[in-house]
This record gives structure tokens, sequence and C-alpha cells, in this order.
């Protein structure tokens, strides 16, 4: 019996976050080997923002983010 380890790489295209009037605030390219990836809200104002995390042009996921300062 043999097993083999596959590990492989997730490419999610962007990460795009919106303000709560729908103007796009910031976009950033992502590359991740371990689903997991952080996005700095040091510039932002504190808000209701969205968030699209796009992976070969279908959204992937989707939700609210609030930014409490």
């Amino acid at each position: 019996m043999c097993f083999c380890l596959v590990s492989c790489v997730l490419i999610l295209e962007s990460y795009e976050l919106y303000n709560i009037l729908g103007t796009l605030v910031k976009k950033i390219q992502l590359i991740s080997n371990n689903n997991k990836t952080n996005v700095s809200t040091k510039n932002l104002n504190h808000g209701i923002y969205f968030y699209k995390i796009i992976l070969n042009n279908n959204i992937i996921a989707s939700d609210k983010l609030v930014i409490i300062k």
C-alpha cells in the first residue's frame, strides 16, 4: 500500500472590499497556501464594509465586515 501526500497552493484571484455605499475601497491580489490571509484594516475608517473573495471569476465568498476603532 502506498500513500502520497499532495500539497497544493490555493490561488485566490482577489479580495475586494466595498464601503456601505458600494464603492470599491480596497482590492488585493491573493495567494495563500494555508487557506488563511491577513488583510489590514489600519487605513480604513470605522464602519460597515462588504467583501468578496473571487476565484476564477466567480464569487466564492462574500459577507459583511464591521470595523470598530
